[in-house]
């Protein structure tokens, strides 16, 4: 991929101008072709671009509305929850302890099941969503309703995950 800019020099216009030599006349630059990871290594001496391809004013020429990325890039967020829902199935099999994804249920699939002596606890991951909103599908589905039945005591977990560090954003419990 190559990288284009194009840059206010006092008042003319240049393309492909060295930026760290022109640093001290630029106005504006419109650099494309970049990631947000590649700019701190290509451009390690520029500390203060902004990156506006989110904002909705410049998402039509440059970026995604926040619309765009749930509908066009949905397969895509679907697939990282996938994986994020094995890394976390990895995690407990490696621990020794009894684990399930995509649990059926009455009211249809619960991300993950997690068994342990005393207690059983009932996973749904997000992606794209709030751990709170991952509660409350636990709950509207009636995903922990059948682990009532089996003597444990049932906790119910939603997580969100964010997708650039894939990390955990934020959990919440149905537990005070």
């Amino acid at each position: 991929m190559r990288v284009r800019a194009f840059c206010l020099l006092g008042n003319e216009a240049c393309r492909d101008v060295p930026l760290k030599a022109s640093d001290p006349y630029l106005r504006f630059c419109f650099i494309t072709g970049i990631t947000k990871f590649s700019q701190l290594s290509i451009f390690s001496t520029i500390n203060n671009l902004k990156n506006v391809s989110m904002r909705p004013d410049f998402s039509a020429i440059c970026g995604f509305t926040e619309e765009e990325v749930k509908t066009i890039f949905k397969e895509d967020i679907e697939d990282m929850a996938v994986k994020y829902e094995c890394t976390m199935y990895l995690i407990f099999s490696m621990l020794n302890v009894y684990v399930r994804t995509q649990v059926k249920c009455t009211g249809g699939k619960t991300d993950m099941v997690v068994w342990m002596p005393d207690t059983t606890y009932v996973f749904e991951l997000k992606v794209n969503g709030m751990a709170q909103n991952a509660l409350e599908q636990i709950d509207s589905k009636n995903y922990a309703l059948p682990f009532h039945t089996e003597g444990r005591k049932v906790i119910k977990a939603g997580i969100h995950f964010i997708k650039d560090t894939r990390t955990i954003d934020e959990w919440v419990t149905d537990q005070p």
